[in-house]
């Protein structure tokens, strides 16, 4: 996480809940557009869970143009 927000300059950090266990780090810059998201999801690990899919494609949208 520390090489991508130095790499991409994002130092603003918004921390915010999607429920009670799902917790958002969202890393964003004044100077520049790139965010940095990490997503947290208590007693998960490193897995493939069943938003997982949702979530990335929520971010990855973003940055589409029409």
């Amino acid at each position: 996480l520390g090489f991508w927000t130095e790499y991409n300059e994002t130092t603003t950090l918004e921390e915010f809940d999607l429920n009670d266990s799902t917790h958002v780090y969202s890393y964003t810059s004044d100077s520049n557009p790139y965010v940095v998201k990490y997503i947290e999801i208590e007693g998960q690990g490193h897995g493939w869970t069943s938003n997982a899919s949702e979530l990335i494609w929520q971010f990855f949208s973003q940055f589409i143009e029409e």
